[in-house]
């Protein structure tokens, strides 16, 4: 082939290549500090993990009987592979992303360590699951700084920065997944009124049905951080109460509906606390609760425009419960349970 046809040819070949990443990879941040994720077939599929940011040697089990942490390796390498098939638009990673503590980057630089830590505990999930990553803080990622924590901090947005799959505009940011509109926050100290008023106003130029919340800490949970229920506080200062509140925070699996608010707590994906379980009509003597489980795991929200499924599933991708709502049914439907 003459070197003029050679060189073309080249050139065209990438041109296509760039054009299919970017058919694959529709996610941008848009006006102010919203992630649009791109969809427009009128379902999203959301993949909510928590308390990830950790795992160890291979020493105990995918479903231990004992107190066990971090989790196994091979374990945290069944979840990946699990998440990956679920194909989802997004994996919302729901804080505490390193332990024990975050890294620091003084002076607002991204350090080299920094840098090596997040590429493993944090790129691996967008890497190995080819799904971009949507970020929020933990408590282990400031070093549990509830005044704020600009050193830790500025790592964690520097970093995303630099990375074409992982979202994290400010530490607290609205997200547009069709039908579905949400906002990510930073529970670990107090939201500002005026900046929750320019939250409410990107939330506000989304035209969709639902409505969620995501943030570290608890809208309400049984059995581990029960007196920590940051949520309905976060919400007063947003004005408005959401259909769905997305958290990690308690090292387990849970799921309750309280005064409407469907509560999902997936805080089981590298650190995990024996507690106790239930499921459906076992667990009647806690107000609200739906299900309980100790497993390491995570779990899926698929919406669209009339309805929200909530499925949790081991590190194999096994379901473990399921529930469904539409839009004028709060309480919503138990559709499965193991």
């Amino acid at each position: 082939m003459p070197r003029r046809r050679l060189v073309l040819a080249i050139l065209l070949s990438l041109t296509v290549a760039t054009a299919y990443v970017a058919c694959t990879s529709p996610v941008q941040v848009v006006a102010g500090n919203t992630v649009d994720l791109g969809i427009e077939d009128g379902a999203a599929r959301l993949v909510l993990i928590g308390d990830s940011g950790t795992f160890g040697p291979d020493t105990g089990s995918c479903v231990p009987t004992t107190q066990v942490e971090p989790l196994p390796e091979r374990c945290r390498d069944d979840l990946l592979a699990s998440i990956a098939d679920e194909e989802a638009d997004a994996i919302l990673a729901l804080g505490d992303l390193v332990y024990e503590a975050g890294p620091r980057c003084p002076g607002g630089k991204l350090t080299a360590a920094a840098r090596d830590e997040l590429d493993v505990l944090l790129g691996e999930l967008a890497d190995r699951t080819n799904t971009p990553l949507l970020p929020v803080l933990g408590n282990h990622d400031v070093a549990q700084s509830v005044t704020g924590n600009a050193a830790s901090e500025a790592c964690y947005l520097l970093w995303a920065a630099e990375r074409d799959d992982v979202f994290l505009p400010e530490r607290n940011y609205v997200i547009d997944a069709g039908p579905l509109r949400m906002v990510a926050m930073d529970t670990n100290r107090s939201l500002d009124r005026r900046f929750a008023t320019d939250l409410m106003a990107d939330l506000d130029a989304i035209d969709a049905p639902w409505t969620a919340y995501a943030g570290h800490h608890v809208w309400k949970t049984y059995f581990d951080k029960q007196a920590e229920n940051h949520g309905p506080r976060f919400s007063d200062v947003l004005g408005e109460r959401p259909d769905l509140w997305l958290n990690g925070h308690a090292h387990l699996l849970q799921f309750g509906v309280y005064d409407g608010v469907a509560a999902v707590t997936s805080g089981a994906s590298g650190k995990l606390r024996l507690r106790q379980e239930c499921e459906g009509a076992a667990c009647a003597s806690w107000d609200g609760l739906a299900f309980a489980a100790s497993q390491y795991g995570y779990a899926v929200l698929d919406v669209t425009e009339f309805s929200a499924r909530v499925t949790f599933k081991d590190v194999q991708g096994d379901p473990l419960f399921a529930w469904e709502r539409s839009l004028d049914d709060p309480e919503g439907l138990i559709l499965s349970t193991p």
